[in-house]
């Protein structure tokens, strides 16, 4: 899944009976540190060309201005969500299927 150029991209996964999950934002530079901190939520960076393993299961990248996230909801052993958003829309995204060439192919 890639997201738009310069869209704010933040990776839910859930655990196997869904009643948790953990979030991580992915190339987020606004959210104050403390904020993260205090909520749990995790952050990510990754520079063009990068990639990134933020959960088993679960590789986000950067491509130019777009974030990509990868996964496997069967290796991450939950739900996997991809939100995307910016100041004019929001879209949500569930990963039902790992990649056809594997999660090694995008590392």
């Amino acid at each position: 899944m890639t997201a738009g150029p310069g869209k704010e991209t933040h990776v839910l996964v859930t655990d196997p009976t869904e009643t948790e999950g953990v979030v991580t934002y992915v190339n987020d530079y606004s959210t104050d540190e403390s904020i993260l901190r205090d909520s749990g939520v995790g952050r990510v960076v990754v520079d063009d060309g990068e990639t990134d393993e933020v959960f088993p299961g679960v590789i986000v990248g950067r491509e130019g201005q777009r974030n990509r996230v990868t996964a496997d909801p069967d290796v991450a052993g939950g739900r996997v969500f991809v939100f995307v958003e910016d100041g004019w829309s929001e879209q949500s995204y569930e990963i039902v299927d790992g990649p056809d060439a594997g999660l090694d192919a995008h590392r």
